[in-house]
């Protein structure tokens, strides 16, 4: 393989240029690149076990009716639980916005939704017309 390379200056025109800093940074850049994939694949699966453990200490927690616990050495384990808001029919949600949303919602921007439906959820009030919600359910880990 040559480390001479096609550099075209025009349409219809090309330049041979003998290899330089910019092939050598090319190579660099490729390596690097293959080498993060080889890692990102290696990596899937340890993302899928920790979604999988992080799944069952949260039903644990939740089952023993615990918030949090702390483990000597490690840290505090505390379940994080959030609502957030999804616009399931924009049209209801416009209408809603424009007749009973609050004073200085212009746009149904998606952090107010958010608040008013962790709001109205935790005042057992119905949502918005044309908004739902989704739960994300985490353990954060507080390191000591």
């Amino acid at each position: 393989m040559s480390d001479e390379i096609e550099e075209f200056t025009g349409p219809d025109e090309f330049a041979f240029t003998p290899a330089g800093e910019h092939v050598a940074l090319a190579r660099q850049l490729a390596e690097l690149r293959l080498a993060i994939g080889n890692l990102q694949s290696r990596l899937k699966p340890l993302e899928e076990q920790e979604k999988e453990l992080e799944r069952r200490l949260f039903d644990e927690l939740e089952n023993l009716g615990l918030r949090k616990i702390t483990v000597t050495g490690l840290g505090t384990f505390s379940l994080s639980d959030l609502a957030w808001a999804r616009i399931e029919d924009p049209i209801a949600a416009l209408e809603w916005a424009q007749t009973q949303g609050p004073t200085g919602l212009i746009t149904l921007n998606h952090s107010r939704l958010t608040a008013i439906v962790r709001e109205n959820l935790g005042a057992d009030e119905p949502l918005p017309a044309g908004i739902g919600y989704s739960v994300s359910r985490t353990i954060r880990w507080s390191r000591r």
